[in-house]
């Protein structure tokens, strides 16, 4: 039974987060003015990330009652990217936009690489979720 509820758990995690970086971000920057956009992101990104959160720590959870090691290293893992992109990321991004917003250079390149980063934390979450998944189906 933990079995299962972990591995739904995780199909959920990797569901919400191939939505919303597949289907939402592309949408909203598509039919949104860019600033309406951007604001819209800014303000659901907290979420995003706390939803990331709690569905990898669920999952862990009962990964860890199914005493599987893997599955509580990687969804640790995803946990705590989460929290890294909540709590340290995305505060340090906001810094930086309002001076890359202002035309500063410096807070221009800062602003980038910090994105990019989380982008990269984001798709180390997807694919260790998918990766955990399919090495149950094989």
């Amino acid at each position: 039974m933990s079995h299962q509820l972990a591995l739904y758990a995780t199909a959920m995690l990797l569901g919400a987060k191939l939505f919303f970086s597949f289907v939402v971000a592309p949408m909203v920057f598509a039919n949104l003015p860019a600033t309406t956009a951007a604001g819209f992101m800014r303000a659901i990104f907290p979420l995003y990330y706390s939803v990331t959160i709690v569905l990898a720590l669920l999952a862990a959870l009962a990964f860890a009652m199914a005493q599987d090691v893997l599955g509580v290293i990687v969804l640790g893992a995803i946990a705590a990217l989460g929290l890294v992109s909540r709590q340290i990321l995305l505060p340090r991004i906001e810094v930086w936009r309002a001076g890359k917003e202002a035309g500063d250079a410096t807070a221009t390149a800062k602003f980038r690489a910090l994105h990019q980063a989380s982008m990269l934390i984001n798709m180390a979450q997807i694919l260790g979720a998918a990766g955990l998944l399919f090495s149950f189906v094989l």
